[in-house]
């Protein structure tokens, strides 16, 4: 019965959101894993009852190389209901609801933006499909899309879904230039609350899913209008150009935090952040993702010690190639960079407590065992440097090691193993997932 729960859990939540990345697969899969945890009730050993007791969200900690997808990790666990905290993250201007509420106050200030203003046109405010919208463009392709609306709202119909439409339209439209007139007459502080009123959107990101921190997140941009006010500065469009050049300048408001760290939520944090920290249970996520080549690619590189290196074109013919000098920089360039790189995976690994898991996304299982034996085949005791060279994610290294493990002899290959080798007593497992 557990398992049956377990798998009928994991088909929920891949049904509640559409996997179109490896990042959302990883995600989905992590958070299916979490749950399960939590419902059988894995135990652990708290050190400071010292004694054995239930897994807690508090416990589990997510590590990632970059800040880059914490923004999909708190959204996708605020749509399963597992809660989170993401400290000190630059990302309070990529949520949903603030980026909602953004666009709307751009097209409020202009109309005439097809993304913010289609944005609207989807969003809770108005709620319209896709298929509404595909009618709003047919009605005149030659224009932007307020005008294709404004277009749309006039037009005569017949067919009640239309006519549905058309009021559905006209009563936005009417809002919006009431709107924008209020916005010519009064501060932006004055008109994202009479935005929030009238919209009842603060209400409605309460009821979803991480609501506390979502209103958290709409007060805090209520209260960023209201201290640029307090500036020199006035108005929409000066307010609207500052938060632009404030992300272009990637200056993002840190995303205000309404979860306490002492609350029983999963906390998700870099792994440079995470040095000299421990934790019970960890998640070392995007284990696959390549390795930053840009300091030994190129046409030209550099290094303090060694010069510079550079390609050798002819322009007769326009033949380039690449020379003794590039070359041996980039070498020494790259076997440095994959040190520093180990050095980060050491801190990664060593971080939980008492279990552990590497997530990572493979084109299919057969290549990766495929370049996994290579470090079972080798007779060395430690993995080669010419071998560790050739692979470009922390995944592939975790695997060439664990290919040479008697643990994973059915799963791996039928090769005899290195005698060198010895069968540490580490327990772990492998498992698969398309």
């Amino acid at each position: 019965k557990e398992n049956e729960q377990s798998i009928n859990e994991e088909n929920e939540i891949s049904n509640e959101l559409d996997i179109t990345t490896k990042t959302t697969g990883e995600i989905l899969m992590v958070a299916t894993r979490i749950k399960e945890l939590i419902q059988e009730k894995f135990e652990i050993y708290d050190k400071e009852e010292k004694q054995m007791r239930p897994l807690e969200y508090r416990d589990i900690v997510l590590l990632t190389p970059t800040k880059k997808n914490n923004v999909e990790i708190q959204e996708i666990f605020q749509e399963v209901g597992i809660p989170s905290i993401i400290n000190e993250t630059p990302n309070f201007f990529q949520t949903t609801e603030v980026t909602i509420m953004m666009s709307l106050l751009k097209i409020i200030d202009n109309p005439q933006q097809d993304i913010p203003f289609v944005a609207i046109l989807r969003s809770p405010i108005v709620g319209l499909d896709e298929i509404d919208l595909t009618y709003i463009r047919l009605q005149d392709k030659q224009v932007n899309f307020y005008e294709a609306t404004l277009a749309y709202a006039e037009a005569s119909f017949e067919d009640p879904k239309n006519i549905h439409l058309q009021k559905k339209i006209q009563a936005f439209l009417r809002n919006l230039n009431r709107w924008r007139e209020y916005a010519r007459k009064h501060r932006v502080v004055e008109l994202i609350r009479l935005l929030y009123k009238e919209t009842d959107y603060l209400q409605y990101v309460g009821g979803l899913s991480g609501g506390k921190q979502r209103r958290a997140n709409l007060e805090a941009l209520y209260e960023r209008a209201a201290s640029y006010e307090n500036t020199s500065f006035k108005g929409l469009y000066r307010f609207i150009r500052f938060i632009d050049k404030m992300q272009e300048k990637d200056k993002d408001l840190v995303e205000p935090i309404s979860i306490l760290s002492e609350q029983n939520a999963v906390r998700v944090m870099t792994i440079h952040a995470s040095k000299g920290l421990e934790f019970p249970v960890v998640f070392l996520m995007d284990m696959s993702k390549r390795f930053n080549a840009s300091d030994w690619t190129g046409t030209y590189i550099f290094d303090r010690k060694l010069g510079v290196g550079l390609e050798y074109k002819n322009p007769e013919n326009f033949v380039k190639a690449s020379t003794l000098v590039s070359e041996a920089i980039k070498t020494v360039k790259k076997q440095n960079g994959y040190a520093e790189q180990m050095r980060l995976l050491y801190v990664a690994l060593t971080r939980a407590e008492q279990k552990l898991f590497l997530v990572g996304s493979m084109e299919s299982k057969d290549k990766a065992f495929d370049l996994w034996n290579k470090g079972n085949s080798r007779i060395d005791h430690l993995l080669s440097a010419r071998l560790r060279l050739q692979t470009n994610n922390f995944m592939d290294w975790i695997g060439l090691a664990i290919a040479r493990h008697q643990l994973v002899e059915n799963e791996v290959s039928s090769l005899q193993k290195n005698k060198q080798i010895k069968n540490y007593p580490v327990q772990f497992s492998c498992h698969f997932y398309s």
